[in-house]
């Protein structure tokens, strides 16, 4: 009987390291940060692929980023997948993992992705359709997917006009129809993750589109409609106090 008695208190107190333990790792173990680019490859933006590496550089630069972090560069889509955004590229942030490799390791591995990611990015036709919500939507979806929550400092950079012409709803509200802000499409949940948009005043009116036509791309712009452009995106964000809008996109 002392025995039993023995052996169940040993039970208990293993199980109870073992839970504390697994509080202790899962509680005090910072998440790992991951930083997700949009690109906005339509006709109606200036911004270029020389504007999505630096953009990535710059993640790759933040000391929030580290070993296992992610970046992930989407560009918006077309008639050719449906409007939903093209896999542009993903690696990790390189690090220095011995000695032996130096300091300069890390560096001249960066250079190198981001050289390949300008080059994919050239390769890219531009578009006459901007679903920038969906892909804004699939950018947030995948840095859920790997595993931000509110502690994990994860990051969104979307690089944009925001003048959506694929989504009904937003076109009408950008376009300040009555009713059009009453309707639109339910808020995406950025809960605990840092949206940063920029290239909003990166406009372009009147040019050759890629099949040699030219034509208007974008209406004139009006403080009236800046102001509405940034008022009807606070909306489509579950925690609008976690955006920022920047009128232009790094070059360098």
């Amino acid at each position: 009987m002392n025995k039993q008695r023995i052996a169940a208190c040993v039970l208990i107190a293993v199980g109870t390291i073992g839970f504390g333990f697994w509080r202790w790792r899962g509680g005090g173990r910072a998440h790992t940060p991951h930083c997700v680019d949009v690109w906005d490859r339509s006709e109606s933006t200036a911004i270029g692929p020389e504007s999505v590496a630096a953009s990535a550089k710059h993640a790759l630069e933040s000391p929030d980023l580290g070993k296992g972090s992610k970046v992930t560069v989407i560009a918006t889509g077309d008639a050719s997948s449906a409007s939903e955004p093209v896999l542009v590229a993903s690696f990790e942030v390189p690090v220095n993992g011995r000695v032996l490799e130096g300091r300069s390791a890390a560096l001249d591995r960066r250079e190198e992705l981001l050289g390949d990611l300008k080059k994919k990015c050239e390769t890219l036709p531009r578009t006459r359709s901007s679903p920038i919500y969906l892909a804004v939507k699939r950018g947030i979806e995948e840095l859920r997917a790997q595993g931000c929550d509110a502690d994990s400092k994860c990051v969104l950079h979307v690089q944009s006009d925001l003048e959506e012409n694929a989504n009904a709803q937003i076109k009408a509200a950008l376009d300040g129809r009555s009713g059009a802000s009453s309707a639109l499409p339910a808020p995406i949940n950025n809960d605990g993750i840092t949206i940063v948009i920029c290239g909003i005043a990166e406009t372009v009116g009147v040019a050759k589109g890629s099949d040699g036509v030219t034509r208007r791309l974008s209406g004139n712009r009006d403080p009236q409609r800046d102001d509405r452009v940034v008022e009807v995106w606070r909306k489509l964000f579950t925690t609008p106090g976690n955006v920022t809008f920047q009128p232009y996109c790094r070059k360098d």
